[in-house]
């Protein structure tokens, strides 16, 4: 909405935010609950009532959407649903399938970011928008790469994570690649705040290339996530 110079929406914004929060502790905790369904600890239930709120205020807030962004929603929330409930036959999720991972969380983050604003405000899309959902799609996946890396040595070798597949710095030199092509068609689409993509893109670039398979606990954790927290609040003070 920032880019684009849409009056904010407070009803989209709020959702958003709460989704976010719905959609990682489903993910994150829906297996974990059914482990201990019947001796929950106190951190668990705290959680699940926590969750169920928010659950509920989200759907308040889904119903004062447009019945277009209605139907992008209820296709991600069913990516959302196969990445944590295993529904092939192999007994796996969307997140267990070989080299799905990454993917299927840039696909949602891009298209809640991109398509869901101009599917609320009633805008028809047209390759413009459909480049910039596609630079945001290769900015998430550069994103999580230090993140792979991190969880290089905890995940399941069946991952097939991109460090398994490549190794550690073949996947540094994609997700540079993968920078270098956003920043490529930040340019092709003259974007408003072209300026603050490069600043940001460097961030990461150079992220990504400290990252290693023995990183601090808070070097992707808080620094590698400040770097779109910072984006947002650099494009607020300055991007008018």
């Amino acid at each position: 909405m920032q880019e684009w110079q849409l009056n904010p929406d407070s009803n989209l914004l709020i959702f958003t935010f709460l989704a976010s929060i719905s959609g990682y502790n489903f993910v994150k905790y829906a297996g974990v609950a059914k482990l201990y369904h019947y001796r929950l600890t106190k951190q668990l239930k705290a959680i699940q009532l926590f969750s169920a709120l928010v659950f509920i205020a989200m759907l308040y807030y889904l119903f004062q959407l447009q019945q277009e962004s209605l139907y992008l929603l209820l296709g991600l929330a069913l990516l959302n649903f196969i990445y944590a409930f295993p529904i092939f036959k192999n007994g796996k999720n969307l997140r267990n399938l070989s080299g799905f991972k990454v993917f299927v969380i840039a696909l949602v983050w891009s298209s809640t970011v991109v398509l869901l604003p101009f599917f609320e405000f009633g805008i028809q899309t047209d390759e413009l928008i459909y480049f910039q959902f596609f630079q945001q799609f290769l900015f998430v996946v550069a994103l999580m790469i230090p993140f792979e890396i991190r969880d290089f040595r905890f995940d399941d070798n069946s991952l097939l994570t991109l460090p398994q597949v490549l190794g550690v710095w073949e996947t540094k030199l994609v997700g540079v690649l993968f920078l270098v092509f956003s920043l490529l068609i930040a340019i092709f689409i003259e974007e408003i705040n072209f300026i603050f993509t490069i600043i940001f893109s460097m961030l990461l670039g150079v992220s990504i290339i400290l990252s290693k398979k023995n990183q601090g606990r808070y070097y992707a954790a808080f620094w590698v996530e400040a770097i779109p927290i910072c984006a947002l609040v650099m494009n607020l003070i300055f991007g008018s």
